[in-house]
C-alpha cells in the first residue's frame, strides 16, 4: 500500500518537472536576421524567408523557439543568422 502512494508521489514530482521544462522552453525566443538575398534561391527557399516574417535584408524578427521555427531556419541557415534571445 505504501509503495503505491510513494510511486503517486513521484509520478506527480515528475509531472511538475516536466511541465516546469515546458513553463521554460515556450519563454525562449529567437532573433532571426536576413543577411543575404533571396534571388535566385529555390523557391522553397524562398518562400521559407517569407514565411519567417523577412522581406529585407538586415531585417530582424523575434520568434518563438519550437521545432517548427528550427527546422525553418535550417532549411535557409545559409541566408540568415540566429540569436538566442
Amino acid at each position: 500500500m505504501r509503495d503505491c502512494a510513494l510511486e503517486n508521489v513521484l509520478q506527480k514530482e515528475v509531472m511538475v518537472i516536466t511541465m516546469a521544462k515546458k513553463v521554460e522552453q515556450q519563454n525562449k525566443k529567437l532573433c532571426v536576421t536576413l543577411v543575404k538575398s533571396t534571388a535566385g534561391r529555390l523557391v522553397k527557399q524562398q518562400r521559407t524567408v517569407e514565411a519567417l516574417g523577412l522581406k529585407k535584408i538586415h531585417q530582424s524578427v523575434t520568434v518563438d523557439d519550437t521545432p517548427a521555427m528550427r527546422g525553418m531556419i535550417n532549411v535557409v541557415s545559409h541566408l540568415v543568422t540566429v540569436q538566442e534571445i
